[in-house]
């Protein structure tokens, strides 16, 4: 019988681009999801509700809606708010195993047809809240007035990762955002800063996810990569780092470049068929991952699990 972890994994596999339809509709009884991503089918509304660990929501809105011109009725565009450059730190470029997503970050909205407005368009709201940013039915960026936009990855996505649309546009985005409360997780995006990632065509509303950053690492560019894989036909960042030996083994075996410097099996017993635990070393920086019978998660060490033999205390209590 599946468990209630491997059911939460599946549900995060599966509920990405929801259809237009009140999120409660398909997530009411769900338990848990992993801490691994916050949001799983969030598009920039953040009337969200709680997928055990993450929030999920639907934005945009009916064909009448999305058909009308990027600023009807909400008064004058204006350029978005924009974070100062010196404030941000460095950016040294990310990396990953291949395959990965050659994504590169500028710093606010530079090079980006972004704007913003007083008033919230109709197709960037839905159940009456908003996020930090959406894609107007022309294809352009639009921020809200109450968002200041960090960074910015142009098109991490194109029509080719999808279904061919040439009117396929994406963004991923970096910003200072107060995400409301989310109702069955408190806790959840407590901080000041929010990534995101959006999606449409000429004809569809926009869809995307939302994170925040410390979750499982504090690299925007590598969270992109990661968000990414999926439509790409990449495995995701964790499973790059390691893979299980055989179908029926519970021994990691490293991806290529990746060190395993020690290991462990079974860490989640009695909630998954099999399970295994790992420190590994890539590019010279360390990662711990979890991994349960179809699933692999990485995380950057934190304070609350700063070694292995924490972070599989935290792993016992946070994902079983």
């Amino acid at each position: 019988m599946t468990t209630e972890t491997e059911l939460a994994h599946q549900l995060e596999r599966s509920l990405r681009n929801l259809p237009m339809a009140p999120a409660l509709d398909y997530l009411h009884t769900a338990k848990r999801v992993r801490r691994r991503r916050i949001a799983v089918a969030l598009v920039v509304s953040t009337s969200v509700v709680a997928l055990g660990g993450a929030a999920a929501a639907v934005v945009g809105g009916d064909d009448e809606r999305d058909a009308e011109p990027a600023a009807s009725g909400v008064g004058r565009e204006r350029a978005p708010a924009v974070a100062d450059p010196g404030t941000l730190g460095p950016d040294p470029d990310y990396v990953a195993p291949a395959p990965a997503n050659p994504v590169e970050a500028v710093d606010g909205v530079r090079g980006v047809d972004a704007y913003t407005t007083d008033e919230i368009p109709s197709w960037a709201e839905e159940y009456g809240d908003h996020g930090p940013v959406a894609i107007a039915p022309d294809g352009r960026l639009w921020v809200a007035p109450d968002a200041v936009i960090r960074r910015t990855v142009i098109d991490p996505l194109d029509p080719g990762d999808t279904d061919g649309d040439p009117t396929f546009v994406s963004y991923a985005v970096e910003a200072e955002f107060d995400v409301p409360e989310v109702p069955m997780e408190p806790e959840a995006f407590k901080g000041d800063v929010v990534w995101v990632i959006v999606s449409r065509t000429a004809e569809t509303a926009t869809v995307g996810e939302m994170d925040e950053p410390g979750r499982w690492t504090d690299d925007f560019e590598l969270w992109v990569d990661d968000v990414t894989a999926h439509d790409q036909g990449r495995p995701d960042f964790a499973a790059r780092l390691v893979g299980y030996a055989s179908d029926r083994s519970d021994v990691l075996e490293p991806g290529q470049g990746v060190e395993i410097v020690r290991q462990r099996g079974d860490v989640l017993a009695g909630t998954t068929k099999r399970s295994a635990a790992a420190e590994v070393r890539w590019a010279g920086k360390t990662w711990f991952v979890v991994a349960g019978t179809d699933w692999i998660e990485a995380y950057e060490p934190a304070d609350s699990a700063p070694d292995f033999a924490a972070f599989i205390e935290w792993a016992r209590g946070d994902l079983s």
